[in-house]
C-alpha cells in the first residue's frame, strides 16, 4: 500500500488486531532522499477514506484505539470500530516505519494538534456503529479539523447510557454553530437497539441550540433527542421544535427511532373528529421544507398506519413529501428497512 502514490481513494475493512498497523500506513512519510517529488510521498493524493471493523465485539474494553486523520482528505468514514481518541498523523523526516514493539506507542507516532499550516479540507465525516464519547468529538471538532465541514453524519453511536446520562445537551447545537459553520447536513442518531434489546428513550434534556445554526438544511435526528416523545405533552414538543430545537430552513427532516406511542398518539389525533394533522402543522412551521421521513424499529398497527397514510395523503395534496419506514431486524446492519409509506 506504501508504494501506492497515486491512490485517492481507500476503503479497508479489516480484523481485529490489525488496526494499529492498517493505521500506521496512513501516515505520511518524508523520503530521505532530497530530490524526491513531495508527490510521490505514500497516499499523497489521497482524497476519500473508510475504515471498517469486521466484527464490533461485545465488550468495549477488549479493543480501544485511536483513530487517525489524515491530511488533505476530504471525505472519512469510520464505521463499526472502539474509538478511545483521534490523532493527526504528521509528515516525518524519513520513510521508515517503527519496529512492531512500538506499534502500541501511538503517542510517539501522531500528535493530538494538527501542525501549522495543516489544511482544512474534510468536507464529508461519517461515523457509524462506533463507540466514544462526546468529549472526543467536542475535542476534535474544537481543534479546527472540520471547520470546512458540510456534511455529518453521526448514526448507532455508543454507549447510550454515556451519550443519554454524561452529556450537556443544551449546548450541544451551539457547539456545532461554533465548530461547524458550514454544515449544511447533519444526521445523528444514538445506538438506541444495542444488544438486541430495541429500547427507544429519551434525553431527559432535550438537544439545543440547532435553531441557531445558519446552514442547515437536511437534518435526521431521533425523535427521542428533541422532544419527550412518551410525555403526555409530546406533541406541543413538537410544534415547538422550529423555535426551539430545529433550524426554520430546514428542506428536509428526519425523525428516526420514533417510538409506537407517539405515533398512535398523530394517528388518532388524524382519526379523532377533528381530524387535526399534527405533522402538517410542523410542516406549516417550516415553510421551507417539503420532506418528512419517519423511521421506528416497531412495526406500527394497523389503525395507526391507516392514520399515517391519510397523513400523508393531506401532506401530498399540498406538494409536501412524507414517508414512513420500519428498521426490522438484528441490532447491527443485519436488518431489513421496510418503507411502509412513501
Amino acid at each position: 500500500l506504501t508504494l501506492t502514490t497515486n491512490l485517492d481513494v481507500l476503503f479497508y475493512q479489516y480484523l481485529y488486531g490489525n488496526e494499529l498497523l492498517t493505521y500506521l500506513l496512513l501516515h505520511y512519510h518524508h523520503t530521505v532522499d532530497e530530490i524526491a517529488r513531495p508527490d510521490a510521498r505514500p497516499f499523497a493524493k489521497l482524497t476519500s477514506v473508510s475504515l471498517c471493523g469486521m466484527v464490533l465485539l461485545p465488550d468495549p474494553n477488549l479493543l480501544v484505539y485511536w483513530v487517525p486523520l489524515p491530511p488533505k482528505v476530504t471525505q472519512l468514514v469510520l464505521r463499526h470500530q472502539y474509538i478511545d481518541h483521534f490523532e493527526f498523523t504528521s509528515e516525518r523526516e524519513t520513510c521508515s516505519m517503527p519496529p512492531l514493539q512500538f506499534l502500541q506507542g501511538a503517542n510517539a507516532l501522531t500528535f493530538r494538534h494538527p501542525d501549522p499550516g495543516f489544511t482544512l479540507t474534510l468536507r464529508f465525516l461519517e461515523v457509524h456503529n462506533c463507540d466514544f464519547g462526546l468529549g472526543d468529538l467536542s475535542a476534535l471538532l474544537g481543534l479546527g479539523y472540520c471547520n470546512n465541514l458540510e456534511v455529518l453524519r453521526l448514526t448507532k453511536l455508543g454507549p447510550p447510557w454515556h451519550w443519554r446520562n454524561e452529556v450537556d445537551w443544551s449546548v450541544f447545537g451551539t457547539t456545532l454553530n461554533r465548530c461547524l459553520p458550514r454544515l449544511y447536513d447533519f444526521t445523528f442518531s444514538l445506538w438506541w437497539d444495542a444488544g438486541d434489546e430495541h429500547n427507544t428513550e429519551d434525553l431527559e434534556d432535550s438537544v439545543g441550540g440547532l435553531q441557531a445554526h445558519p446552514r442547515v438544511e437536511f437534518l435526521r435526528i431521533d425523535l427521542g433527542l428533541v422532544i419527550h416523545s412518551f410525555h403526555q405533552n409530546a406533541v406541543a414538543e413538537l410544534l415547538a421544535l422550529p423555535s426551539m430545537a430545529i433550524p426554520r430552513i430546514l428542506k428536509l427532516l428526519g425523525l428516526s427511532n420514533a417510538n409506537p406511542v407517539f405515533l398512535k398518539r398523530v394517528a388518532q389525533l388524524w382519526l379523532a373528529d377533528e381530524c387535526r394533522n399534527v405533522l402538517g402543522e410542523l410542516m406549516e412551521a417550516l415553510s421551507e421544507c417539503k420532506f418528512l421521513c419517519i423511521t421506528t424499529y416497531y412495526q406500527p398497527t394497523e389503525e395507526t398506519l391507516w392514520g399515517l397514510e391519510e397523513i400523508g395523503t393531506s401532506l401530498a395534496e399540498k406538494g409536501e413529501s412524507f414517508g414512513v419506514s420500519w428498521v426490522k431486524g438484528g441490532n447491527d446492519d443485519d436488518y431489513e428497512y421496510l418503507v411502509l409509506i412513501d
